[in-house]
């Protein structure tokens, strides 16, 4: 799917900002950046890894934003093609200033948001269009009231000296929000745990778990690669299955050698009744 318009009633489960930010310095820097950002209406490029939740963040300052009220549309770049701009997202004719029919609900005079996810996915001529709907955001022209926010998980200096990122696009994404992995914010994982479970049980109709001091131990021991949405993930199987199903680490298990760390942690995340079958001997 290109394009996923997201009206106001949908960011009623919207984590609030603590369970966003969380309580770590690092975070609490992101915090201070994401905040100037709402507030001086800039060009925002949102970078971090997979599952950090770099949309959380596009929708939070989207939400407190002035354009409120007003849709957010995400768009898939990996999807986009030459003259998407202007002929889907902003219901432009091509070449002959003839309005069509706004497929994505998104006005330039009267605002919203345009969320460009992975941009390093798009094709280097729509990256030419973004530059020219960038510039012209302080005319009057097209795009005046649109706000736009852009994500990356690949390191975009790295992929523009790899041609695949137009210099011209990166330069202009000058206010960038660094998310952190979430191996290196464990502090925050209980709070992140608590939200988690909450929403898990309210969307499946089952009570909350309680974790345990032992779980969440175990669960910082964890290095997470697939970050907040695997711990995400991690909650959902919980919370359907029950605590008691669910295989954990053996205790005291802190350090996992580098061949086995990736069975071990899906052993972790995996139900009891789910077993790997040996090999014999041929």
């Amino acid at each position: 799917m290109i394009l996923q318009t997201a009206q106001v009633s949908r960011f009623a489960e919207l984590p609030d900002a603590d369970s966003i930010f969380g309580c770590t310095p690092k975070m609490r820097e992101v915090r201070i950046k994401v905040e100037a950002a709402i507030d001086e209406d800039r060009l925002v490029l949102i970078e971090g890894e997979n599952g950090t939740g770099k949309e959380v963040v596009a929708r939070y300052i989207h939400l407190h934003s002035q354009r409120a009220t007003d849709p957010f549309v995400r768009v898939n770049c990996a999807a986009v093609s030459a003259g998407f701009l202007d002929l889907e997202l902003f219901g432009f004719g091509s070449g002959r200033g003839e309005p069509r029919r706004n497929t994505a609900a998104i006005n330039p005079r009267r605002g919203g948001t345009a969320f460009f996810d992975e941009i390093g996915e798009m094709d280097l001529a729509v990256q030419q269009e973004l530059v020219e709907l960038i510039d012209a955001r302080q005319s009057c022209d097209r795009g005046s009231r649109c706000r736009i926010v852009c994500s990356s998980s690949v390191n975009l200096d790295r992929a523009m000296l790899e041609r695949r990122v137009t210099e011209s696009l990166v330069s202009r994404l000058n206010h960038r929000v660094s998310l952190v992995p979430l191996r290196e914010r464990k502090q925050d994982i209980p709070m992140l745990c608590e939200y988690l479970l909450g929403r898990a049980a309210q969307n499946y109709g089952r009570p909350v778990p309680q974790l345990s001091s032992l779980h969440l131990d175990r669960l910082r021991e964890m290095d997470w690669p697939g970050n907040i949405r695997e711990l995400e993930n991690w909650i959902a199987r919980v919370v359907i299955f029950g605590l008691e199903t669910v295989n954990e680490l053996e205790p005291g298990q802190k350090t996992v050698p580098e061949g086995n760390r990736l069975r071990r942690h899906r052993a972790f995340l995996a139900p009891v009744g789910v077993r790997r079958r040996s090999r014999r001997p041929g």
